[in-house]
């Protein structure tokens, strides 16, 4: 007769404390294992979202990739459907790093380029037109402005100071043009980067200054006039790596990390921006300077401002046997006939096109009364009837532009180069 088939042992059934541990164990597994499926999903969605082309996850500039913007100010019809620019614009994005300079705060992070060379003091490199076999040095001329000085859009060859030093040259009056523009610099950055010149015993036949954009950007910026382009940034910054203050230090570099993940970015993008805010990081004091002031009052202002500035530069140059000349450069608010193209990006920036009217009015009327009005120029209205495209956005014009720019310019610097000591720069 067969043996009888034993009856299955039942599951050893844990009491008390085993049983609890148990369940623990299993409830720790499935929550790591839940943790790691979202992790290893987060992980995967923003490396998608990084790699799509820029401005489809969100429209930050910051996109490791050139932002929208920059594509776009290479498809500017100023410069006549030219391969050159979407390269150039490519490695006008390397150059997104910048050194820190004493009392002037920023220059841009050394480049060797195809289009754009930067030196390792963070200045744009000039070509020289200096005719072989020459046993003087020609007068040298320093230049001062912001970005629309320094070159942004053309080339090293095309930039104000190398088409002035290419002019006087094909005159037979060559110069050592220096170029000192920097992005960003509002007026008073130049008369400080001028004085530190001058300072440290460097000192030119003349200097030229190209400014008013960044003044009147500025103060439509910050809601009030004086200040150097995202003075917020500073006062973030500032004092960050004071022991008292590692804990804001690092509450803020968690918050610029989460701000530069694409999530977050696409998530923006979506349901607006300040919804998703990471302010872990305390801002600091913002100090006396940050009072907005009423918008009736911007214009005279920057105006102001302006004006004193001027006179300061000037001032110095005298002191030291230094020509000067100051031009108010043109801005596409101030071209009339305007491209599709032109007409396209002069609205980006919804009422700045009133504010330059405004405060280069201002400019003007101030200017009337100032003892340095005789080597002011007004360039503002130097595309008033120019039909063809000028700009690549509402104030850097394409390399045409700055050859017009430039020939504008040279009469007066032909003189200055000629008689460069004190009272010379009078007409």
């Amino acid at each position: 007769m067969p043996e009888p088939i034993p009856a299955p042992t039942p599951p050893r059934r844990e009491r008390g404390p085993l049983r609890y541990a148990a369940g623990l164990a299993r409830g720790l597994r499935d929550v790591w294992l839940i943790a790691g499926i979202t992790l290893a999903l987060v992980v995967g969605l923003e490396w998608v979202l990084s790699m799509l082309p820029p401005g489809a996850s969100s429209g930050d500039a910051r996109s490791r990739k050139s932002s929208p913007r920059e594509k776009s100010r290479a498809r500017a019809d100023a410069y006549g459907g030219a391969e050159w620019p979407r390269a150039y614009f490519e490695e006008f994005h390397r150059l997104d790093r910048s050194l820190w300079v004493p009392y002037v705060y920023w220059r841009r992070s050394p480049l060797q380029g195809e289009f754009i060379t930067v030196d390792a003091s963070g200045r744009r490199i000039t070509p020289q037109q200096i005719p072989p076999g020459r046993t003087q040095t020609p007068p040298r001329i320093f230049f001062f402005g912001g970005s629309t000085m320094w070159g942004t859009g053309a080339r090293d060859a095309s930039t104000i100071p190398a088409l002035v030093g290419k002019g006087m040259a094909d005159q037979g009056s060559p110069i050592v043009a220096e170029n000192f523009g920097e992005a960003g610099y509002v007026s008073t950055q130049e008369v400080i980067a001028f004085q530190l010149e001058v300072r440290d015993g460097n000192h030119p036949a003349a200097a030229v200054f190209y400014s008013g954009v960044n003044d009147l950007f500025s103060v439509y910026q910050h809601r009030v006039a004086g200040l150097p382009h995202n003075e917020g940034n500073r006062v973030t910054e500032f004092g960050l790596s004071l022991r008292d203050k590692r804990e804001r230090l690092y509450g803020t570099a968690l918050s610029a990390w989460m701000d530069d993940r694409a999530i977050v970015r696409t998530l923006r993008k979506v349901v607006g921006r300040e919804t998703i805010r990471f302010d872990w990081g305390e801002r600091g004091e913002s100090g006396p300077w940050r009072k907005p002031v009423p918008e009736e009052q911007w214009p005279g202002d920057v105006a102001r401002r302006f004006r004193a500035n001027l006179e300061t530069a000037a001032a110095i140059a005298d002191s030291r046997g230094i020509g000067s000349r100051f031009y108010l450069q043109p801005t596409l608010f101030h071209k009339p006939v305007r491209t599709p193209y032109e007409q396209g990006v002069s609205t980006k920036h919804p009422g700045l096109d009133q504010l330059a009217i405004s405060c280069y009015e201002a400019i003007r009327k101030e200017m009337e009364t100032s003892p340095v009005r005789d080597r002011f120029r007004d360039l503002s209205d130097i595309f008033k009837d120019e039909s063809a495209p000028m700009f690549i956005d509402w104030c850097h014009i394409a390399e045409a532009g700055n050859e017009r720019i430039a020939r504008a310019m040279e009469p007066d610097l032909a003189r200055l180069a000629r008689q460069p000591k004190p009272g010379a720069d009078a007409p």
